[in-house]
């Protein structure tokens, strides 16, 4: 059992295999070897226990042929180191929840070498690649795409940038990226049950 420790769910694949990605780099979908989507949805400071019991999240994996990696622990504490060692393997940058703007590679310039799309779905992010610590219910330290200058400097990467509402347009209009990265917004962090 996790000890309130960050759980990440790594959802693998996803119903949605057949959709259209949307990149400046691609139009069409990169088929992977053993899947075609990667749609990560971060869960902080809730044991796996708790959140696997939650009825719909306890479908997600069985209703979408994916699967659920269970064991994924904390790097660090507090949150944003890591959420940036997330996308780019290392916490180096960053120690505590604050105003990063950290020069180096991320899981972004590897998917964009390859030609697959990402987006991040932000709850509460207000867009424009907004760089505020804390906007309502949005906190930027969730948010580790925002702490990279070579995200930060790029008007193209910075619109895969989003407030979560996209995804259901996204859903919708059959354009969800082949990697999706989703963070709540702090309603459902630190004291907040499922």
């Amino acid at each position: 059992m996790l000890n309130q420790l960050t759980l990440f769910f790594f959802f693998l694949q996803w119903l949605l295999i057949q959709a259209r990605p949307v990149s400046s780099n691609s139009s069409e979908l990169i088929k992977g070897k053993y899947f075609d989507r990667v749609v990560i949805i971060v869960f902080e400071n809730q044991d796996y226990d708790v959140a696997a019991k939650d009825k719909y999240l306890s479908t997600l994996t069985s209703k979408y042929k994916g699967m659920a990696l269970t064991n994924y622990l904390a790097t660090t504490h507090p949150s944003q180191p890591n959420y940036i060692a997330m996308i780019s393997g290392s916490t180096k940058g960053t120690n505590e929840d604050d105003e990063s703007n950290i020069n180096r590679k991320t899981i972004v310039d590897l998917l964009e070498a390859k030609g697959i799309s990402w987006k991040t779905y932000q709850e509460d992010y207000p867009g424009n690649c907004n760089k505020k610590m804390d906007i309502k219910g949005y906190a930027r330290k969730h948010n580790p795409f925002i702490s990279f200058k070579n995200i930060q400097s790029s008007k193209s990467r910075c619109a895969n940038i989003v407030n979560s509402k996209q995804l259901d347009k996204d859903i919708k209009d059959n354009s969800v990226p082949q990697f999706v990265f989703y963070t709540p917004n702090v309603n459902r962090h630190n004291t907040c049950h499922l």
